[in-house]
């Protein structure tokens, strides 16, 4: 890969992360059916906006499984990076090095489990 198409692949990298700390904050989950149900809640059909939130919360959520995976140094560079968590230190002073290695990572396996970057 040239160095300019990895630039803008990291770069693309950097904008989903973004994104999915974006998401992360706002994740609600919605647990069983409505309390004034008297049957089973059927969503029946969906405007647009719907599917495109539907998708966009399953590529997140296949993202925060792959933050998930890393190990526990770069998982940690991530979540301080992009706001989750900010209670980590990194007493060796190498949060810059685990963060490249995490963007790495992340470039290779998000593309094995079906998201473009």
């Amino acid at each position: 890969m040239k160095r300019d198409d990895h630039i803008k692949h990291i770069e693309s990298l950097v904008a989903m992360l973004t994104e999915w700390a974006q998401w992360q904050r706002a994740y609600a989950p919605k647990l069983g059916y409505p309390s004034r149900s008297l049957t089973c809640y059927s969503e029946g059909s969906q405007d647009f906006e719907s599917l495109c939130d539907a998708v966009d919360g399953q590529t997140f959520a296949t993202v925060d499984a792959c933050v998930q995976d890393l190990v526990p140094a770069q998982r940690a560079a991530v979540m301080r990076r992009y706001g989750i968590a900010a209670v980590f230190r990194f007493p060796r002073d190498n949060y810059e090095q685990c963060l490249l290695m995490a963007h790495e990572a992340l470039s290779k396996a998000l593309p094995r489990k079906g998201v473009m970057l």
